[in-house]
């Protein structure tokens, strides 16, 4: 366990900027150094939480990282500019955390920050004229290490997430970053796929495409295509990986709005046909119900004292049943084919469904004197779909043949 108290007065002349923090994040101590960095004084410290010290453009990726190693249980480490006086960016520091159990039960965290001194070493000569000739393309790219963790991004796509000009994403530092510490500059729905793909494609060395959303300076994202080639040395083994990021949000998104219209259009369509074929099937349903209606009439009278006749009141009431079960069955053929629901696949009878078609437009055939020649295979075989659907399609076809004055 670590007594905090000690701890501090161990930490308090140590040449790095160091603090402590709760599982909330506030700050709960701060050594001379950051206090002297920041120009805030203990007890202005104690009322922040840490994060507030990292400079505005870090902040988010920062906190994402440090809430993974508090779930994982790991190191949290990371390179960000650290805030300085009057809350003006200062250095670049490599800022490494470790999270221990206070013996009141309680969770603390250490975090030191080592100041990234300018490095006067220079680039290797692949890196170097990756990052001349990525600096030119007006498009997005980058470069990652072979482990994946993103070194490098040209001048466009600095621009577009808004890095400031001494960015290390924009000198590739030496600072090794974790393999998938980019994800902070995706969206939420994205960054769970695009991890899987990125480790997938890191485990094979084979290139893939990944179709991802970026948050980018003005606060909106945008869908861009990214790629990425692993670029190997003599022995074949992947040093580097350079990607490319094309803008491909225009067309997402018309090709969304292309979706949404077709289905309107087909909902547009569906409407048309149910509107064209209600007199047909109101006539259908009528007929069978002034059959129930008359029969029942003729019923009572069978049975009234002074025409009493059982045979034929049994007669009368059985065409109500008939006539009765007719008119359920036509109602249920409606629901069937109007109803909005997934397709049902099964086997059924076209030779069947071919013939209520032709009953239901019977009104509008006899109306328009179009002549229907039917001709049936009695062995044709069942066909596996939805009965509703070819329904519809053949009711379709047929209206289209009706108002053309067409013979089907």
């Amino acid at each position: 366990m670590m007594d905090t108290t000690v701890l501090a007065a161990f930490l308090e002349y140590s040449p790095n900027p160091t603090w402590l923090a709760d599982s909330d994040g506030r700050c709960i101590y701060a050594n001379q150094e950051l206090r002297e960095i920041t120009a805030l004084s203990a007890a202005q410290l104690g009322d922040l939480n840490w994060l507030e010290l990292v400079a505005e453009e870090d902040r988010q990726m920062s906190s994402t990282l440090w809430q993974e190693a508090r779930i994982h249980h790991k190191t949290y480490r990371a390179r960000f500019f650290l805030r300085a006086r009057d809350s003006a960016r200062g250095s670049a520091v490599d800022a490494v955390g470790t999270g221990h159990v206070a013996p009141d039960g309680s969770e603390v965290w250490l975090f030191t920050a080592v100041v990234t001194a300018p490095s006067g070493k220079a680039l290797p000569p692949v890196e170097a004229n990756l990052q001349v000739t990525l600096n030119v393309l007006p498009t997005q790219a980058w470069y990652a290490r072979a482990s994946g963790a993103l070194a490098f991004v040209n001048g466009a796509t600095a621009d577009y997430l808004g890095l400031p000009s001494d960015h290390p994403l924009r000198v590739a530092a030496n600072f090794e970053t974790r393999w998938d510490a980019h994800l902070v500059f995706l969206h939420p729905e994205d960054q769970a796929t695009s991890s899987r793909n990125w480790a997938e494609q890191i485990q094979t060395g084979r290139p893939r495409d990944d179709q991802i959303r970026i948050l980018g300076a003005d606060g909106k994202y945008r869908w861009f295509l990214s790629r990425a080639e692993p670029l190997r040395d003599s022995d074949g083994q992947v040093r580097y990986w350079v990607g490319v990021n094309i803008d491909i949000d225009e067309k997402k998104r018309g090709s969304e709005a292309l979706d949404a219209a077709r289905e309107r259009i087909g909902r547009a369509t569906q409407s048309a046909a149910i509107a064209e074929l209600s007199a047909s099937l109101s006539d259908r349903i009528v007929q069978p119900l002034a059959a129930v209606v008359a029969n029942a009439r003729a019923a009572l009278n069978w049975l009234s004292s002074d025409n009493l006749n059982i045979s034929q009141a049994n007669a009368a009431l059985e065409g109500v049943v008939r006539d009765g079960m007719s008119a359920g069955n036509i109602v249920h053929e409606m629901r069937q084919l109007f109803d909005r629901r997934r397709p049902n696949p099964r086997p059924i009878d076209l030779n069947t469904l071919i013939a209520q078609v032709i009953s239901l437009q019977a009104p509008d055939v006899r109306e328009k004197g179009v002549s229907i020649d039917c001709k049936l295979n009695p062995d044709l075989p069942f066909a596996f779909a939805d009965a509703a659907q070819i329904q519809q399609v053949l009711l379709q076809f047929a209206s289209g043949c009706l108002r053309s004055h067409v013979s089907i």
